[in-house]
């Protein structure tokens, strides 16, 4: 069960659409959305927007999405970090990391330890990838 109304969740397919997110990937990405966004206290918009740009950053493949969702909430709750600030640091370091060859994973982990340094994102993007 999906705490959600049928127009919210039609909100983050139309959203995932407009992304570029193919058809049949819609149904994933709604659900993982959805759930996500019932447990971090993040916008329907901000949580599907975050997902397909960290996608369209990442090359993170659709299927993948529930997992990104996982990793976001595990740091979050093993952090000095809410899921908002780690989203808001992966989106900052994620094309770095990609670039790096960093697997999402990997970015995520990234993103915990500068969030919960308290560390500004744009530090992080400066980092020297080797």
């Amino acid at each position: 069960q999906i705490p959600l109304t049928f127009q919210e969740l039609s909100q983050i397919a139309t959203i995932g659409n407009q992304m570029g997110i193919a058809a049949e990937d819609l149904t994933g990405l709604t659900s993982t959305v959805a759930r996500f966004e019932s447990v971090s206290g993040m916008s329907i918009d901000s949580v599907t927007q975050a997902f397909g740009g960290i996608a369209a950053q990442t090359g993170l493949a659709s299927e993948h999405f529930e997992n990104l969702g996982s990793s976001i909430a595990l740091v979050g709750r093993e952090s000095n970090a809410t899921e908002a600030q780690l989203v808001s640091v992966i989106r900052e370091v994620a094309a770095g990391g990609a670039a790096a060859g960093l697997a999402i994973d990997e970015i995520v982990g990234l993103a915990g330890a500068l969030a919960s340094l308290q560390v500004p994102p744009e530090h992080g993007s400066r980092w020297r990838w080797r």
